[in-house]
């Protein structure tokens, strides 16, 4: 009996940090790359404070909460890089990486 109020409190406490970190993420913002390539190397956000880097996920993708106003920038594998994408706090921004054998345009 214990055990199932120990789970049931455990349950409800997944479901509001869960809840919470969305609340937290639609106010704050967050950026989204997605990788068509498989030839970026790192993205990160780019402005007048400087850059931070993206949480590489599985799949190609790339997720922040921009800190700051700016632009993204994606490091390719090839050594070139692109830039583009507006960032802004509080605002979602997803963006998609294509090109053939190289990181060709960013939108």
């Amino acid at each position: 009996m214990r055990a199932m109020k120990q789970l049931r409190a455990f349950g409800i406490f997944l479901v509001v940090m869960l809840v919470a970190g969305a609340a937290f993420t639609s106010y704050a913002g967050y950026v989204v790359v997605v990788d068509r390539t498989g030839m970026v190397s790192q993205a990160s956000v780019v402005g007048f404070h400087g850059g931070r880097s993206l949480l590489g996920l599985p799949g190609g993708r790339y997720f922040g909460i921009p800190p700051y106003d700016g632009a993204v920038e994606v490091q390719c594998a090839d050594g070139s890089s692109q830039t583009g994408g507006i960032v802004a706090r509080g605002q979602s921004t997803y963006l998609t990486v294509t090109g053939e054998g190289t990181c060709a345009q960013i939108g």
